[in-house]
């Protein structure tokens, strides 16, 4: 339900921006190569990450098998931003996150305990190689997260169980990025960080 949200959100915003545009008749006509240098350009993006990457704490990760809890995920890392074309080159982000992972007591099963994780970010990326509509780029997110607990029956006094929500650093390094297609297209990057591996989606750019 969530993630069908999320997606009706970007597709109405994409909407919008295309009815801006249609005002500029004259810039419209750049929109069919990529930016010149100093060309500037505003991008929406959504997308996925796997695997599934909710923050741990005190080396607990709520996705992995414990002694009595086993987690599995319920949502996984959806992703909805914000980029600034600087120039051909250098974009800036504003980046968020969602996703929801499900754990139960092996010896408890009436309830279903939840853990809901959303962060916000800011960064940059570099795009070192540009070839017609393909681009390859490195860059970096830093900010921070929450991780929110939720419960549904009869909630026991299971140790396994930690249910104060906290809040915690995200950080990522794109090592490598791809993205492709002038002003609607996708990409794919592979990450290390605190939000997970291979990320992926797709995004929508208007050219000022």
């Amino acid at each position: 339900m969530f993630a069908t949200r999320l997606t009706l959100i970007f597709l109405l915003v994409c909407g919008s921006l295309n009815l801006s545009a249609q005002r500029y008749s004259k810039v419209s006509i750049r929109n069919a190569r990529q930016p010149r240098e100093m060309e500037q350009y505003h991008q929406l993006h959504i997308g996925i990450g796997v695997p599934t990457s909710v923050a741990a704490r005190g080396d607990l990760w709520y996705t992995k098998p414990l002694t009595y809890v086993q987690g599995y995920a319920v949502l996984p890392p959806m992703q909805i931003g914000y980029t600034y074309g600087a120039s051909k080159r250098l974009q800036f982000l504003f980046h968020g996150s969602f996703e929801q992972v499900a754990y139960n007591s092996f010896y408890d099963e009436k309830v279903d305990h939840h853990r809901s994780f959303a962060s916000l970010a800011l960064g940059a990326n570099y795009r070192w190689f540009l070839r017609d509509a393909l681009a390859f780029y490195s860059g970096f997110l830093v900010g921070g997260g929450g991780s929110f607990y939720q419960s549904s029956g009869t909630v026991s006094s299971d140790p396994a169980f930690k249910r104060n929500d906290y809040y915690y650093p995200v950080a990522q390094l794109t090592a490598f990025g791809v993205s492709w297609g002038k002003r609607f297209g996708g990409y794919t990057e592979v990450a290390l960080g605190t939000r997970g591996v291979i990320f992926g989606g797709i995004y929508y750019r208007i050219f000022e």
